[in-house]
């Protein structure tokens, strides 16, 4: 896999989307990655197995992909052909008793950063990237903060939404000290009654992300394509039940147990300024808190901004890495 520094060699011409690109985008990243056994085992010391699928380019800069709480590695598949037009390839894995890797309870943040680096390990990887969609970017920003020899960036899209919120300066009060550490535990409760009833129908689980939506991400989410791609994914992310998915949504909502001013990895944010999800002040916030962090705002986008620019955010991306970091 290439050095980042080689990815400079990449053209920029025709790489920003035209009109009538993007239904050829989304298609195409369907077609590959309808297989849903198109996926390999990574064996973990004490035996557990994680699985992980492969995006992109064959041969790329790898990075690692975490998928939004609800979802599975096969969300991936949004970026499949921006990573293989850019030079990336992206490596989505699915995290404990989510999809087909193997559940683990009394998760921590920190497990599912020893599994990432484990499996970078047994990869050979010297040096690879991270990036995240959504709540899967407190499990990447926690890796970034736990390895930022090896790690050249992290690119959150739509925020860094759960746990990391901004705090007071005032010293924290016993009931709020309480409240922070029972919001894990009842948010992986609500989840696993949520999921209790509806594990089984993603049709439904979209239903109610479509309410929710603004009138951009409603659009992009009546795409066929698109609505089926994360059909697909929540589907595959509930094949084992919906405990994997509860636990996984409680701890997106953990403390981290760093703070944001010792990750030192560039750490790239991104979001639709109608994003009806997470609040922009929130993710202004973070990318202020973190040394190398950058905030950007997509103008008249919602939740779902990427599909109209990804290859520019992976462009732009790289130069911001290649900027924060003297040596790569």
């Amino acid at each position: 896999m290439r050095a980042l520094a080689e990815l400079e060699k990449v053209s920029t011409e025709s790489l920003l989307p035209t009109p009538g690109k993007y239904a050829n985008t989304v298609i195409n990243c369907l077609q590959r990655s309808s297989n849903l056994e198109n996926f390999q085992y990574f064996v973990l010391p004490g035996g557990r197995r994680i699985a992980y699928s492969l995006f992109g380019k064959n041969g790329g800069f790898p990075v690692f992909y975490f998928h939004s709480t609800g979802s599975s590695r096969l969300e991936c598949a949004l970026f499949q052909k921006s990573a293989s037009r850019l030079g990336y390839q992206l490596i989505a894995i699915d995290r404990p008793g989510i999809g087909r890797s193997d559940f683990k309870s009394s998760l921590q943040l920190s497990d599912i950063s020893s599994d990432v680096l484990a499996l970078a390990d047994g990869l050979n990887l010297q040096q690879f990237g991270l990036m995240s969609f959504a709540t899967g970017g407190i499990f990447a920003l926690t890796t970034a903060f736990y390895d930022p020899s090896r790690i050249s960036f992290q690119l959150s899209l739509g925020g860094i939404p759960g746990s990391l919120k901004q705090k007071s300066k005032q010293r924290t009060s016993y009931s709020g000290k309480c409240a922070r550490f029972l919001l894990p535990f009842l948010v992986r409760l609500f989840t696993r009654v949520k999921y209790g009833i509806t594990w089984d129908n993603p049709a439904a689980n979209i239903e109610r992300l479509h309410q929710l939506l603004n009138y951009s991400d409603r659009k992009i989410l009546s795409d066929p394509v698109f609505h089926s791609i994360l059909k697909t994914s929540m589907k595959e992310a509930h094949c084992q039940g919906f405990q994997g998915v509860a636990q996984d949504t409680g701890l997106s909502f953990k403390e981290p147990g760093f703070q944001l001013s010792q990750v030192s990895v560039p750490v790239s944010i991104w979001q639709g300024c109608a994003d009806n999800l997470q609040s922009r002040s929130s993710s202004e916030y973070l990318a202020a808190c973190i040394p190398s962090g950058r905030f950007h705002s997509v103008a008249n986008r919602g939740h779902f901004f990427f599909v109209h620019c990804m290859d520019e955010i992976f462009l732009r991306t790289k130069c911001f890495a290649l900027d924060q970091r003297v040596v790569i």
